[in-house]
């Protein structure tokens, strides 16, 4: 496999703009894991209550 920085110049493209603002604004999976009764309804929704009083949603 070879790396960008190993192909000729006239081979390297840009990143699009579109791409570069995606990055900027790229969110992230969290996953609540635990055996039954073990708080992970009550933790999602402790997690939506925050997001929304901070605005977030």
């Amino acid at each position: 496999m070879v790396g960008r920085d190993e192909l000729p110049q006239e081979d390297r493209t840009e990143v699009p703009p579109t791409l570069e603002r995606l990055a900027r604004h790229a969110g992230r999976v969290e996953v609540i894991v635990g055996s039954m009764f073990s708080g992970k309804t009550e933790e999602l929704i402790r997690r939506v209550k925050r997001a929304l009083y901070a605005r977030q949603v």
